[in-house]
């Protein structure tokens, strides 16, 4: 029901209409209210994963903090988003340009040398993204494939000028090489797992079905990947952290050289989330085969 379209709509709604000193609070509550259901498949997701991370480290009481740890920062991410969406002034305010977003947007401006982004579900990425559009930054957004109820509301939310928000598939990713070979810049997330993949990548020194055709993009377009992540400072604003561009080789059909990037890609990704763990916003267990060892 959360993820819903209608549910989407609702927050849209009601976010717009209260202050933060309220709307903080109350989405505080139903996060608190959401992390208590231990049952719930997202709760477990969420506990799963932090528990990997923590190196596997982490007790029963203490992954239950951490869970709701991370439900109160999503929840406070979405207000933001949703009280915000219409106020230019008031993203940008909470998004403050830095010298790594700078070089995106110059990068995405000046067409002279395309790049693919890729990013990890780190604290308030949507709002990061749609408030420096309107600062001149111009990229393909690749989105989750076959979009429904709620994502494709999330997908709405997303669009801005400069932002082209395309669900992925094979238009799409011709889409995207084109755009890259332009001298254009193109972001996706590389942290969620996919269902039926057969070859896993290691991910946090565990075997994960995480995905590397977007390394194989790259190659095709002769252009580096930029990796990069959002994490909300102690003021409240959130901020772009990015990496230097990672060479590809050219080609893309060399397996063994696709995983090896690929895996060089997520060592970076994970620095970025040990430096801030409990505002990584992935419900999806990243690591299924241990699930069943995770402390209840």
């Amino acid at each position: 029901m959360i993820n819903s379209g209608l549910a989407v709509g609702m927050a849209l709604f009601l976010a717009r209409l209260v202050a933060p000193n309220v709307g903080y609070p109350v989405s505080r509550v139903i996060a608190d209210r959401v992390a208590r259901r231990k049952g719930l498949a997202w709760v477990r997701g969420v506990r799963a994963n932090q528990w990997v991370i923590s190196g596997q480290s982490l007790s029963a009481r203490e992954l239950d903090r951490a869970a709701l740890s991370v439900m109160r920062h999503q929840a406070h991410c979405l207000f933001d988003l949703y009280h915000c969406r219409r106020n230019p002034d008031a993203m940008q305010a909470l998004a403050p340009l830095t010298d790594s977003m700078g070089a995106l947007i110059e990068r995405s401006r000046s067409r002279r040398g395309g790049a693919l982004v890729v990013i990890p579900h780190l604290s308030n990425f949507d709002l990061l993204f749609i408030a420096n559009a309107s600062r001149g930054l111009q990229a393909q957004l690749l989105t989750l494939a076959g979009p429904t109820g709620g994502y494709r509301s999330h997908n709405s939310i997303r669009a801005a000028d400069g932002l082209s928000i395309t669900p992925v598939s094979d238009e799409a990713t011709r889409q995207a090489v084109a755009r890259m070979k332009d001298g254009g810049l193109v972001i996706t997330g590389i942290d969620r797992p996919i269902e039926g993949k057969r070859r896993s990548l290691a991910f946090f020194g565990q075997p994960s079905f995480l995905p590397a055709g977007y390394i194989r993009m790259a190659m095709q377009a002769r252009v580096p990947v930029i990796a990069a992540a959002v994490s909300m400072s102690p003021g409240g604003q959130y901020c772009l952290m990015a990496s230097d561009p990672i060479p590809m080789q050219p080609g893309g059909r060399d397996t063994a050289a696709i995983r090896a990037t690929a895996e060089t890609v997520l060592d970076v990704i994970a620095g970025f989330i040990r430096r801030a763990p409990q505002q990584w916003l992935m419900y999806y267990p990243v690591w299924p085969h241990l699930s069943g060892s995770v402390p209840n």
